[in-house]
């Protein structure tokens, strides 16, 4: 079993507070109910993933959150995150993941007196591109709504046939 250790947190190639606390998105397919015909019960139809978003908490005041602030043409916030475990876990030590899109929402935390060590602020990435890399070299997870991707172990599942056996061994013939 691997255990969390830790992560590192950039914001556009540059490294945040090492105190950082992350949520990744919530991985969600939405579905539709379909029947027809003779059907004796519905069967439910993936119609595409919900909103991703990603929320990181850093202590004090992170201004570089301000000139992100909403979706600006050509400024994008780019999150990327290093994940790292102990333990064995089929040799992956840490998960990288790439957050694209804009900060939606900064929330400050209230200005007490007590625990000024936690007070800091929460941001929330409302994501355009998600994907999750093992080591940073192995893909796992990418998705990019705008072009139409959901790929899981770098094979794009939105576009595969009802056939997948003759699909992934048209994929085998052509490599």
């Amino acid at each position: 079993m691997a255990i969390y250790r830790g992560c590192t947190l950039l914001l556009n190639g540059f490294q945040l507070s090492d105190m950082v606390a992350y949520t990744p998105p919530a991985l969600r397919v939405t579905k539709k109910l379909f029947r027809a015909g003779n059907m004796n019960a519905p069967v439910p139809v993936d119609t595409g993933t919900e909103e991703l978003t990603a929320t990181y908490k850093v202590p004090g005041m992170d201004y570089s959150a301000f000139l992100l602030f909403g979706a600006v043409p050509g400024v994008k916030a780019r999150l990327t995150v290093r994940r790292a475990y102990r333990g064995v876990m089929d040799g992956v030590t840490y998960l990288e993941e790439q957050v694209e899109g804009f900060i939606s929402d900064i929330s400050s935390d209230e200005h007490g007196a007590d625990n000024r060590s936690d007070v800091g602020q929460v941001m929330t990435v409302a994501a355009s591109y998600y994907s999750v890399t093992a080591n940073g070299i192995i893909p796992l997870l990418e998705i990019n709504p705008l072009l139409g991707l959901r790929k899981i172990m770098g094979i794009n599942v939105l576009s595969l046939s009802d056939n997948v056996v003759s699909d992934i061994r048209s994929l085998i013939g052509e490599l």
